[in-house]
């Protein structure tokens, strides 16, 4: 079966992949170049369907449609001092309750 054909039947242009070097790569499944691959073959780096992105390309990227609103619901933060706030909170709450 030819890998492009395939690819397109799935319904997802982009598809995103981390490898365990921190690089991430980006596969244009809809791409002319892979029309013509079989499943059974590889598709390198070099290949104009392929983008790869460093961790920290990776993350500016993320970060960067997080601000400008592309993401929704994107949290950048460790939620460390949302944790910490609401673990004062219930504190608070348990004190009053006690006394």
């Amino acid at each position: 079966m030819v890998l492009g054909n395939m690819m397109n039947e799935s319904g997802q242009q982009y598809v995103a992949n981390k490898d365990d070097k921190g690089t991430w790569r980006v596969l244009n499944t809809w791409h002319e170049d892979l029309k013509m691959m079989t499943a059974d073959e590889d598709i390198s780096d070099d290949c104009d369907a392929v983008i790869a992105l460093s961790e920290g390309q990776f993350i500016a990227l993320i970060k960067e449609a997080g601000s400008m609103g592309i993401l929704e619901n994107a949290n950048f933060g460790t939620g460390e001092a949302e944790l910490e706030a609401t673990i004062l909170d219930r504190d608070q709450e348990i004190q009053s309750l006690n006394e």
